[in-house]
């Protein structure tokens, strides 16, 4: 995720305006994104006891965060899939968006040769492995496997409905920003477990396959109100029933 000045402002806003203190992530990467962002906005706001819990699915990326994110206690990391894997497969598998992907020139895909087996290896957990994501880490993530990179904690699946569920009546911030090709079911599985409860949500890489249909039924639900909608970084903020 790019941060910019006025994410962070409306940030700010939301958390310290509304002592939010429950906090839900879907896509840690190494943490020092906005993992790390939320965070020291919930520091800063000064908010009493915190819950913030974050998911990578990638072990070695998941490694990293847990290094990077000691500082924060009240940050617990998961490492395992937002959703079941099954239905993640079977979404990629029959989404047209990939089949016809070409009908769609205004929405970034990647790897436009191969886009549904390109998602596929980042839900199997094989992103840094494959280093199919253009980022560092392939090399160094085989030799870590080799070395002592065990995870700390079994990997899970489903966790936006086991995770949600404990925030379900507490207006959480949930930020959704991890496997690009399984984005609109992150979303769809948020709308599902949360209900009529109220959240704010951010939706991060909307003019990606990602979040460009979780934006799309966001503008056009009334039950949704748009507090930020950045189209240069891709990235829209909205509460529900708020």
């Amino acid at each position: 995720m790019v941060i910019d000045e006025a994410f962070r402002e409306v940030l700010s806003r939301i958390i310290g305006d509304h002592r939010i203190q429950f906090f839900f992530e879907s896509g840690t990467f190494n943490g020092l994104g906005s993992t790390t962002l939320i965070s020291e906005t919930i520091q800063n706001a000064g908010i009493d006891k915190p819950v913030f819990y974050t998911l990578e699915r990638d072990p070695y990326f998941y490694r990293q965060a847990c290094e990077n994110l000691k500082r924060f206690p009240f940050v617990k990391v998961f490492n395992g899939l937002s959703v079941d894997e099954k239905e993640a497969v079977k979404f990629l598998e029959n989404d047209d968006y990939l089949t016809n992907h070409q009908q769609y020139p205004d929405i970034y895909i990647d790897n436009l040769e191969n886009p549904r087996q390109f998602y596929l290896n980042e839900i199997s957990g094989n992103l840094s492995r494959k280093n199919n994501s253009g980022k560092s880490g392939g090399f160094l993530a085989s030799v870590m496997s080799l070395f002592g990179g065990k995870k700390t904690e079994p990997e899970r699946q489903n966790l936006i409905a086991t995770l949600l569920a404990d925030m379900r009546n507490k207006k959480p911030l949930i930020l959704l920003d991890s496997a690009g090709g399984i984005g609109y079911l992150e979303f769809s599985k948020v709308r599902e477990v949360m209900g009529d409860n109220p959240y704010f949500i951010i939706l991060d890489d909307t003019h990606h396959i990602k979040h460009w249909r979780s934006r799309r039924d966001v503008l056009v639900d009334k039950r949704f109100t748009v507090i930020h909608d950045d189209t240069t970084h891709g990235r829209t903020i909205a509460a529900w029933l708020i």
